[in-house]
């Protein structure tokens, strides 16, 4: 039997994030769980902090479009000019691969959902780190406190569930 294959397209504002809390080597120790990260060549090119260099040296993959889906792309900015080309790229790309796209950004969840494509956040990645036993409570909780001293934005709510379920200060 083939092993499932757990395969995600990962945002600018997730890798973002991940780097402002210090926990991108854990998150990519997901890989070897069957985990798959890729980014788009648009996210690359929107990539500062962390580099997409950086990221593909630690076994991110880069997903190059092909015609066919630079022009999905362009089509579905047309449709929704406030997308970037790098959201709608995820969306193209998971669409494609049927896999989940990693993002915090509201406009591209709302997108993605439209056209059934799934998709979770930074919050959500934390969770699996800690069910994975990549890292502990107290690791979320401070990788949580740098990433909203930082300015990331995450619902209040969700924090504040996540914040009592890892019993964070």
């Amino acid at each position: 039997m083939e092993a499932l294959q757990l395969r995600y397209i990962v945002d600018t504002s997730v890798w973002i994030s991940l780097h402002k809390g210090g926990i991108i080597p854990q998150v990519l120790l997901l890989t070897n769980e069957g985990w798959d990260f890729l980014i788009t060549n648009f996210v690359a090119l929107e990539l500062q902090e962390p580099s997409s260099q950086t990221l593909i040296q630690q076994g991110v993959q880069m997903y190059p479009l092909s015609k066919t889906e630079v022009a999905a792309v362009e089509i579905m900015v047309g449709e929704t000019p406030a997308l970037t080309q790098a959201d709608a790229s995820s969306i193209v790309v998971a669409h494609t691969l049927n896999a989940t796209i990693l993002a915090d950004d509201k406009l591209l969840r709302e997108k993605a959902g439209e056209l059934r494509v799934k998709v979770h956040g930074t919050l959500w990645l934390l969770e699996q780190l800690v069910a994975a036993q990549l890292i502990d409570s107290v690791t979320l909780c401070d990788a949580l406190e740098k990433m909203i001293a930082a300015k990331r934005w995450f619902p209040k709510q969700a924090v504040n569930r996540l914040r009592t379920r890892c019993n964070c200060p």
